[in-house]
């Protein structure tokens, strides 16, 4: 069992349980074809601990690996009785039989409480959600787009590791940037983030600027021509707000 709040614009919490064998969103009209195999990771917060996470549809398993359950101090439960084990994300077989219940932040709007298995895998992440979370919770993985979308249509930026950058082709693919956490712009007043300092190769990718109709975004760059901040200008006369991980940069 596992439940989402909701944050919306009038700061109000509306809960969602989430039931084993529940679909919702996108998933709520459509089989899961699990010979279809999609893995990508993308950034969020366990515990309000931000950290890479693991979305991963040819796995069912919600694990946290032990390192990360000892640095978040999470309260495990050791059942004997209530066992799993797993192969292909550990060094053979993965036996573990503690579990423990964390809260896990995607976007700006949802936070889901759910309970996951402790154990020492070496995914090189430290959270790995599998179709177990995601049907339920209504995610989708939108590679082309490099994006994850939520029910609400919600897109978060997924991320490459740094051998992904290094080794993989990236033609064709689309990668978004923008603040890690919300913005609060005053009217007639500036707000900034920084860039992700692994950016996209120039031979590959070209750099584009999203504006809005409130605020306009000015790129800083260092002094070997590298883009390394936005500073949005909120253009009306009221306060704005940015919200955390909107495509900024495209």
């Amino acid at each position: 069992m596992a439940t989402g709040t909701r944050r919306d614009a009038g700061r109000h919490s509306k809960m969602m349980k989430l039931s084993p064998g529940k679909r919702m969103g996108w998933w709520s009209a459509l089989k899961f074809d699990r010979r279809i195999r999609m893995r990508a990771l993308m950034l969020g917060a366990v515990n309000d601990v931000r950290t890479k996470i693991l979305l991963d549809t040819g796995a069912n398993v919600l694990a946290v690996s032990e390192s990360f359950a000892r640095r978040l101090h999470l309260k495990r439960r050791t059942n004997s009785d209530r066992q799993i084990d797993v192969q292909g994300i550990g060094k053979g077989k993965v036996l573990t039989s503690s579990r423990a219940t964390v809260k896990v932040t995607l976007g700006w709007q949802v936070v889901y409480e759910f309970e996951v298995w402790i154990m020492p895998h070496y995914a090189g992440v430290d959270l790995i959600l599998g179709t177990d979370f995601m049907i339920p919770a209504g995610i989708r993985l939108d590679l082309y787009n490099s994006t994850a979308r939520l029910p609400d249509e919600v897109e978060i930026p997924l991320i490459k590791s740094r051998s992904a950058w290094l080794t993989e082709p990236t033609y064709g693919d689309r990668v978004s940037d923008g603040p890690a956490e919300s913005l609060s712009i005053p009217a007639r007043m500036i707000a900034e983030f920084t860039l992700r300092r692994k950016q996209p190769s120039e031979d590959t990718h070209e750099f584009w600027v999203r504006r809005t109709k409130d605020w306009i975004p000015t790129v800083a760059h260092s002094s070997r021509g590298k883009p390394t901040r936005v500073v949005l200008t909120n253009v009306g006369g009221k306060p704005v707000w940015c919200p955390a991980h909107f495509p900024v940069i495209l």
